[in-house]
């Protein structure tokens, strides 16, 4: 039923069941295609930010949140993360600007005489 000629003739001379055949294997490739990319970026984020990746238990510590309150603001995009759902990482350098940017400056220096 898949004609090897397909791309050679113009759309209005196929069948329905050329047609349909083409955009199943179309949809199917980009699928595959997509999800492959999205693994890849989930493998890349990991890798390259583990040595300034914090857990939700250090995010926790660092900025003085409990943990759903974390998972709350993340959700509402009010804070920056890595990544949405679980495992929620994060990046300490933008949890430090997020924090300098919301917090009040005597609270900033003594979390960085912590660190």
């Amino acid at each position: 039923m898949y004609n090897d000629n397909f791309n050679s003739k113009p759309i209005w001379q196929f069948s329905i069941g050329e047609f349909e055949a083409r955009l199943k294997k179309m949809v199917s490739t980009l699928i595959e295609l997509a999800v492959t990319k999205a693994f890849e970026e989930r493998a890349n984020l990991v890798a390259d930010t583990s040595s300034d990746t914090l857990d939700l238990k250090k995010a926790s510590e660092l900025t003085g949140l409990s943990s759903s309150t974390i998972y709350s603001k993340v959700s509402r995009f009010e804070m920056p993360s890595l990544t949405r759902g679980r495992p929620l990482l994060f990046s300490k350098k933008e949890l430090m600007s997020w924090l300098e940017a919301g917090r009040p400056k005597n609270y900033l220096n003594i979390l960085k005489k912590k660190l």
